[in-house]
C-alpha cells in the first residue's frame, strides 16, 4: 500500500512546525504544545509509521521527552514510542536505542514494571551493539532499580 505524497508532505510539515518550536525558549515551546497537545501526538505517531519521516519522529520524541515527561501521559506516549521502535531498520541501532530507553521509562513510570525490564533489556542490548556506553550504564541503572 503506498501512501499519497500530499499526505506525506502534510505530515514532514506537521514534523517541521513542531521541530521549530523546540528550537525556541523552553517555557514558551511548552506553552505552545501544550496548547497542541493531540496534533504532536499524532504528528510523531503517524510519521513513524512513514518510512521517509519515522527517522525524524524518533528524534522528535527523544527531543521532546521532557515535555512529554512532565505532562505524565506515560501509556498514551508508551504506545507511540512502541511504533517508533518498531519502525527501525538494524543501520539505525543508536536511535532506536534511544527510544527504546525511553519507553522503559514511559513504561516505568507508569507502573508497567514488566514490560519497563523488557525495554531496559532491549535497550542494553542494543546499547551494546552500538558501544554506547551511557546507554548502557541507563539500562543497567534502571534494571537495578528494577530488581531491588
Amino acid at each position: 500500500m503506498s501512501v499519497d505524497s500530499g499526505y506525506v508532505e502534510m505530515i514532514g510539515r506537521n514534523l517541521g512546525y513542531f521541530e521549530r518550536i523546540l528550537v525556541d525558549d523552553k517555557q514558551k515551546s511548552y506553552d505552545i504544545l501544550d496548547d497542541n497537545q493531540d496534533g504532536f501526538y499524532k504528528s510523531i505517531r503517524v510519521a513513524a509509521s512513514i518510512p521517509s519521516l519515522s527517522a525524524r519522529a524518533a528524534t522528535l520524541f527523544i527531543n521532546s521527552y521532557t515535555f512529554i515527561e512532565q505532562r505524565g501521559n506515560y501509556k498514551k506516549w508508551a504506545r507511540a514510542a512502541i511504533r517508533i521502535a518498531n519502525r527501525f531498520e538494524d543501520d539505525d541501532l543508536y536511535l532506536r536505542c534511544r527510544v527504546v530507553s525511553l519507553l522503559g521509562l514511559l513504561q516505568y513510570e507508569s507502573g508497567d514494571l514488566d514490560k519497563a525490564k523488557s525495554s531496559f533489556i532491549a535497550s542494553e542490548r542494543l546499547a551494546l551493539e552500538c558501544e554506547d556506553d551511557a546507554a548502557v550504564a541507563n539500562a543497567w541503572y534502571y534494571r537495578a532499580v528494577l530488581e531491588y
